[in-house]
């Protein structure tokens, strides 16, 4: 896969974060107008194909107190990882540390996650129902 093209998210975007997060559509339009959210896409593989490029990856973060958390992570790994670069610059810009939870079933974001240096922390809160980890890496603006 070719490296994913990041942008913000908008109304646009609501059907495909609701899908990649596994969360309602209208708990997706919330998302997009309550917090900071960024996409991934891939452009497609088949020139001219009317249906434009495809969202492969979601985040959604907020800043409190003295952390960047990232509140919402799903897609694949490649497009989690270059998801996670945007978070991570404002908290070493701003002498934070990230904090992101990760559903158990969240693969790609788990790999991104751990390669990007985070460590397991606790358990995070259950998104419907299903069972997170929170996930902290430490930055400083010298790295």
């Amino acid at each position: 896969m070719s490296q994913p093209t990041v942008r913000d998210a908008h109304d646009g975007d609501v059907d495909a974060l609701a899908a990649l997060a596994g969360i309602e559509t209208g708990a997706a339009e919330r998302l997009v107008r309550d917090r900071r959210v960024a996409v991934a896409e891939r452009a497609d593989d088949a020139e001219g194909e009317a249906d434009g490029p495809e969202v492969v990856g979601v985040l959604a973060y907020e800043v409190s107190g003295d952390a960047v958390h990232v509140t919402r992570l799903a897609g694949e790994t490649p497009a989690v990882a270059a998801l996670l670069d945007e978070p991570v610059a404002f908290a070493r810009a701003e002498n934070m540390v990230v904090e992101a939870l990760v559903p158990e079933s969240a693969d790609g974001a788990l790999d991104a996650v751990t390669n990007a240096g985070f460590e397991a922390v606790g358990d995070g809160p259950r998104f419907a129902g299903e069972r997170t980890t929170r996930y902290r890496l430490a930055v400083d603006e010298n790295d």
